[in-house]
C-alpha cells in the first residue's frame, strides 16, 4: 500500500524479484490494476507464492518464474515497478543485479529494493519482526554475516555506485535500508 501511494503507481507490468513465498507482489496485485512477475532463484518459492496468491483470488494477475537476479530474462525496459524485498542481502553480486533491475525498467519506472517493514508498520510490530527474522538468519552464521553487512548505508552505496547508477535515493532508518531508483526520460 505505501509504494503505490507514495509513488502513484497502480497499472503495468511489476516484477518482485527474490519474491520467496510472494506475499509483497501478491499484495501490490491485490490492491492495483498490475500484472505481477513473481521472480524466485527457489523453485519451490515460486510454486509456494503462485499458491499464495490463488488463495488470494489474484492468480490471474500473477506470472511466477524462476530465474535468478543477476540475469533477469526480459527484455529492456518491461517493467513500470521493480521492488524486493530482504533478497538484496544474500546476492552474490548486488551491483551486477542493481544494474539488471534498472536494465529492465521503463522510463520512469522505480525500482524499490531493500529490506523493511515500511513506515505505516507500528514500530513495536517492525521491532518483534526484525529480532526474529534476525534470530531465524543467525541460525546459519554465513548468512547472518552477509545480513547484517549489506544493512549498511556505506555498503548499499557502495553497490550502487559499482553499478553505475546516478538517480537513486537510500532510505534508512533502525529497522529498514532501501533503495528507490528512478529511470527518467533519457537515462
Amino acid at each position: 500500500r505505501e509504494i503505490l501511494s507514495t509513488y502513484k503507481l497502480s497499472d503495468g507490468i511489476a516484477i518482485d524479484i527474490g519474491c520467496g513465498s510472494g506475499w509483497m507482489g501478491i499484495e501490490l496485485a491485490r490492491l492495483s490494476g498490475f500484472n505481477i512477475i513473481l521472480l524466485d532463484l527457489n523453485r519451490e518459492e515460486v510454486s509456494k507464492a503462485y499458491l499464495n496468491a490463488h488463495s488470494v483470488g489474484v492468480s490471474d494477475k500473477i506470472f511466477p518464474i524462476v530465474a535468478d537476479a543477476h540475469h533477469l530474462p526480459f527484455k529492456d525496459e518491461v517493467a513500470i515497478l521493480i521492488v524486493s524485498r530482504g533478497s538484496i542481502f544474500f546476492w552474490d553480486k548486488p551491483a551486477k543485479a542493481l544494474r539488471d533491475s534498472y536494465r529492465v525498467l521503463n522510463k520512469n519506472g522505480i525500482a524499490f529494493i531493500g529490506g523493511g517493514f515500511g513506515k505505516t508498520l507500528p514500530r513495536d510490530i517492525r521491532k518483534k519482526i526484525y529480532e526474529e527474522v534476525k534470530r531465524t538468519i543467525r541460525q546459519n552464521n554465513a548468512m547472518f554475516k552477509k545480513w547484517r553487512k549489506g544493512r549498511s548505508f556505506k555498503v548499499f552505496n557502495g553497490w550502487i555506485h559499482e553499478a553505475g547508477l546516478s538517480n537513486y535515493r537510500i532510505i534508512k532508518n533502525s529497522f529498514d535500508i532501501w533503495v528507490e531508483i528512478r529511470k527518467k526520460e533519457g537515462n
